[in-house]
């Protein structure tokens, strides 16, 4: 641990509360967009200075001094719960590119060693802000109820990406089958997966494999609409639910998802990084979620045997699912 702030904290101090609080003033959602730069960065620097404190004295395990301590310190800010403890998730995102730059073991053990404890410390914020306001029967519900709200949106998404998990996917998944089919809408599943990962975390750490993961999320978020719903589905794979969408669609999607990251991995990541995406389309090849995640999953194989980085569109009718050939169960050859 005194490797990490001595390392990562103390010597970039400076630099890392300005980019933390350019991160947070970027946010046009956020508190912190409608304050003075110079007021934000005054913010994170006494926040890096509690971190320090908390993560060196107590190697992480009593943090509730800390809580207490940054809860007081965002009231007087007048920052809401909530942006306050979104403060403190960001603070991962300004800290990969250092930590990418060490060796593999020393930078995985950096990084498990500082995200334990802050994920631990976001949740307890709301009781540094209860008790920051003498504990008032108000201040305290107001607090008990963005702890609640924070908890349940970690239940609900992967913790490195912040997309859904595949526990709740699955769950909306099956939801939007029962909408589509009442509505008689079409949907697109796509399924994602990052090529050559496995040689990838081999050959750089596992630390680079989440940056990438980290990377590949944010693409596929900016590349698709508000209305639908992407996941982590495990690992390296990715799915993306596209409501009201047809087949056509739904490849057009898939390819504009698959151009974007081979485009611009390069310059954001100095690696060249591919995807091959599986497409299916309810009600034309599945009549139910598990049928259309089965339906995507082949496709998706189908476009790693074809040579990756390529989109397969699954073509048939529910009477006839594409086999892992490449082929529907009459014959009809999957689309590329």
């Amino acid at each position: 641990m005194d490797g990490l702030i001595g390392t990562i904290v103390t010597r970039d101090a400076g630099i890392i509360a300005r980019e933390w609080s350019e991160h947070l003033s970027a946010d046009a959602g956020g508190t912190y967009a409608t304050r003075a730069p110079e007021e934000v960065q005054a913010l994170c620097w006494s926040c890096l200075e509690i971190l320090q404190q908390a993560l060196t004295e107590t190697n992480g395990r009593d943090l509730q001094p800390a809580a207490r301590t940054l809860g007081q310190l965002f009231m007087r800010a007048a920052v809401p719960l909530t942006d306050a403890q979104r403060a403190l998730l960001s603070f991962e995102e300004i800290l990969y590119p250092r930590l990418a730059r060490l060796s593999r073991p020393e930078g995985d053990a950096l990084f498990a060693a500082l995200v334990r404890p802050l994920h631990r410390l976001v949740c307890a914020l709301g009781d540094g802000y209860s008790t920051g306001a003498g504990a008032s029967n108000k201040t305290y519900l107001t607090a008990l109820e963005a702890r609640t709200r924070l908890l349940e949106d970690l239940a609900i998404r992967d913790p490195r990406t912040r997309l859904c998990n595949c526990w709740f996917f699955e769950k909306r998944l099956d939801q939007e089958i029962v909408r589509a089919r009442r509505q008689g809408r079409a949907l697109c599943l796509l399924m994602i997966d990052v090529d050559h990962f496995k040689q990838i975390n081999d050959r750089w750490g596992h630390l680079t494999g989440d940056r990438i993961l980290v990377f590949i999320a944010g693409r596929i978020r900016r590349s698709v609409r508000k209305a639908d719903l992407t996941a982590r589905y495990g690992g390296d794979e990715f799915a993306v639910l596209l409501v009201g969408t047809a087949g056509s669609g739904g490849k057009r999607a898939a390819e504009r998802i698959r151009e974007v990251i081979a485009r611009e991995s390069i310059d954001r990541l100095g690696l060249p990084i591919t995807v091959s995406i599986g497409v299916a389309e309810f009600p034309a090849v599945a009549a139910t979620g598990r049928d259309l995640r089965e339906q995507a999953d082949r496709a998706l194989y189908a476009a790693k045997r074809r040579g990756r980085d390529q989109v397969v569109l699954a073509f048939g009718v529910t009477a006839g699912y594409p086999s892992p050939e490449g082929t529907s169960g009459d014959g009809t050859p999957l689309a590329v």
